[in-house]
């Protein structure tokens, strides 16, 4: 991959999918009303993967609050309710405008990658896509047992070159909560 995609096409695909991969966990259970991580607090004496997972869930939250704030500005109707609204429509339409408020930290975040690190996780993602489509498929190919040894040989693969990379939830909340932090507090009503 990194031989034949040029590094700026390897990191906007690969902000592209951590950015789907957040807006999207985050929306599912925005629209069944499950708590992020079941309602758990992290163990902050040992941050790991549920912390991160937590911090993202508010970096979505908060820019879309925010998002739809500043679509209401200047209308009498801004208040907690049409805030929330608002925020609502955003998050379960994956509304572009979010999307690209959501790209600036994960592209910030694959930057310090090398071309080797963004082909390995690039290569991880399409595996994935490719998994998801052939779990979403009726009938089995006469040759579906070459291709799903070619699969469990890439993922140990990828396996093996991403073990010391960070997870798609630690890149992502190193980038997005710094800047959160920084804002000014916002709020409706």
């Amino acid at each position: 991959i990194a031989q034949e995609k040029p590094r700026k096409a390897m990191l906007e695909e690969m902000a592209t999918a951590l950015c789907q991969h957040q807006l999207r966990k985050f929306k599912i259970a925005y629209r069944d009303g499950v708590p992020v991580l079941n309602g758990a607090v992290p163990d902050l004496s040992n941050p790991g993967e549920d912390l991160y997972i937590l911090l993202n869930s508010y970096t979505v939250q908060h820019m879309a609050q925010s998002l739809a704030m500043t679509k209401l500005k200047g209308r009498h109707e801004a208040d907690r309710a049409s805030v929330k609204k608002g925020m609502r429509k955003l998050i379960l339409t994956e509304d572009f405008g979010l999307m690209q408020q959501l790209m600036k930290y994960a592209r910030a975040a694959l930057v310090s990658y090398t071309d080797e690190e963004l082909a390995t996780l690039l290569s991880d993602k399409r595996l994935r896509d490719f998994k998801y489509s052939l779990s979403r498929r009726d009938v089995l190919g006469m040759h579906s047992t070459s291709t799903y040894g070619w699969i469990i040989r890439s993922d140990r693969r990828n396996r093996e070159r991403m073990k010391n990379l960070p997870s798609f939830e630690e890149m992502f909340a190193r980038e997005a909560t710094l800047d959160i932090a920084r804002q000014p507090n916002q709020q409706a009503g």
